[in-house]
């Protein structure tokens, strides 16, 4: 998934395969937009990304399009290698938090999130 359709080429490389850090080897794939995709479910009930960079552009536009509020279990690992990382970690986590609660936080390794009650 992606925060739009279309294709690109992902840069393989063992665990950091990736879409953002190129490598000298490299495959077209498609990608599908994520919100197009998760409108299909009334309710998910967990996500776990760990998308080598590609974490701020899905979480943004799950954000954006509302659809955040439809999953019960959120679990990311945010990259730090990304320009402006920290900016724009501090910013999702403001908008997951008026949705969800914090289960566990070890920045820039591993994060959850669960839904509220009522969001």
């Amino acid at each position: 998934m992606s925060d739009k359709a279309g294709y690109r080429n992902i840069y393989l490389s063992d665990d950091g395969t990736s879409l953002i850090n190129k490598s000298n080897v490299s495959e077209k794939v498609r990608l599908t937009d994520c919100l197009a995709f998760l409108k299909k479910f009334k309710s998910i009930d967990l996500i776990s990304l760990n998308i080598e960079g590609e974490e701020y552009k899905n979480l943004n536009r799950l954000i954006e399009g509302g659809l955040i509020k439809r999953i019960k279990f959120l679990q990311t690992q945010f990259h730090d290698f990304v320009p402006a990382a920290k900016a724009k970690r501090s910013k999702i986590l403001k908008n997951i938090l008026k949705s969800h609660t914090v289960r566990y936080s070890y920045p820039f390794v591993w994060e959850s999130f669960e839904k509220k009650e009522k969001s």
